[in-house]
């Protein structure tokens, strides 16, 4: 029997010769789709972002630029403004505290350097970590370019201060994969369990209107330190008065 007589004889074969319906059409299997999965950045080592009101955040922010947070640069200034006490702030100081306390978004570098999905050293990573930033705290003290002779130890809780509040105001931020706190020895990365701060946008990303009102908004909730670290502070008087020359007129000679 010819594949034509087959089909119109009803028997469950097309005109084509493959399996069909006794009106010749077709038979084709659904087709499903693959589950697209989602697309995370890669420099957020391959950790989805957090739950925001019950529901999935989405991926993970991504970053393309070195552009510190005011709220890094203010906690900054604050330290040096702690570390100096009523007197004024020396820029040296400054300076070292203001880069502890912005410095671990340096890890920026790490795509570009080639650090593959899953690194330690991808944003929020290894650089976030309490131990790099004891360290830093400690070489810059160590180098003579924090503090002085009779304050290192006061430097150093300054700087300590200065370099772990980085990580702990990122992880009070909407967005991102989380914190390696205690790299090196655990690799974990961890969230705080209620977010007060939105992350801040980076790179090009600061120049739409959003960056701008973030900007804005960030720098009126970080004015009351920031005022307070700026202040003009009086240089104390000395606990002692100067002595004051007095002179008396000797009587004149008979």
């Amino acid at each position: 029997m010819s594949q034509g007589e087959r089909w119109a004889g009803g028997e469950d074969t097309g005109p084509d010769g493959r399996p069909g319906d006794a009106r010749g059409r077709a038979a084709t299997r659904p087709t499903v789709s693959p589950r697209p999965r989602p697309r995370v950045p890669r420099d957020t080592g391959g950790f989805e972002g957090p739950r925001r009101r019950g529901r999935s955040a989405g991926p993970a922010l991504a970053f393309d630029g070195p552009v510190p947070s005011i709220g890094h640069l203010v906690v900054g200034l604050a330290a040096s403004r702690l570390h100096a006490g009523k007197e004024p702030l020396r820029a040296r100081d400054t300076a070292a505290l203001v880069a502890l306390a912005t410095l671990p978004d340096l890890d920026f570098v790490a795509r570009s350097l080639g650090a593959a999905p899953g690194s330690p050293w991808l944003h929020r990573g290894a650089t976030h970590s309490v131990a790099l930033g004891l360290a830093a705290a400690a070489a810059l003290v160590a180098l003579g370019w924090l503090g002085g002779p009779g304050r290192r130890r006061w430097a150093l809780l300054c700087g300590a201060l200065a370099a772990v509040s980085h990580p702990v105001l990122d992880a009070f931020t909407w967005g991102g994969a989380g914190i390696m706190f205690w790299w090196p020895l655990d690799t974990a990365r961890h969230l705080a369990p209620f977010h007060l701060l939105e992350a801040s946008p980076m790179g090009r990303g600061l120049l739409s209107a959003a960056g701008g009102a973030f900007l804005a908004w960030e720098a009126t909730l970080f004015s009351p330190l920031l005022l307070w670290a700026l202040w003009p502070r009086r240089r104390p008087l000395p606990r002692d008065p100067l002595p004051i020359p007095i002179h008396t007129r000797r009587p004149p000679r008979a």
